[in-house]
């Protein structure tokens, strides 16, 4: 597991998923919110395939492999889109 302080530094230069700006509704300033990574996005989704057929997966009970297993997924799907 990697700690706070390096999640936040790989963060630097990743591709966001769903970025969005609010404009403050009594100032002149906006907020940018870049998101979550991509890589968070698609561990996600293929975190959410594993839990919906462990058995099938052999991983039953086995948290921290479904999302070592996730993000080793996301991590072939960005390699994926170069």
């Amino acid at each position: 597991m990697i700690s706070d302080e390096q999640y936040l530094k790989n963060l630097q230069g990743a591709v966001h998923a769903f970025p969005f700006e609010l404009d403050a509704p009594d100032e002149e300033a906006s907020y940018f919110c870049p998101g979550m990574t991509l890589v968070d996005y698609f561990a996600g989704k293929a975190m959410q395939a594993q839990i919906n057929n462990p058995v099938k997966l052999g991983i039953t009970g086995a948290e921290d492999e479904i999302a070592c297993r996730a993000y080793a997924m996301a991590r072939a799907m960005m390699r994926a889109r170069r």
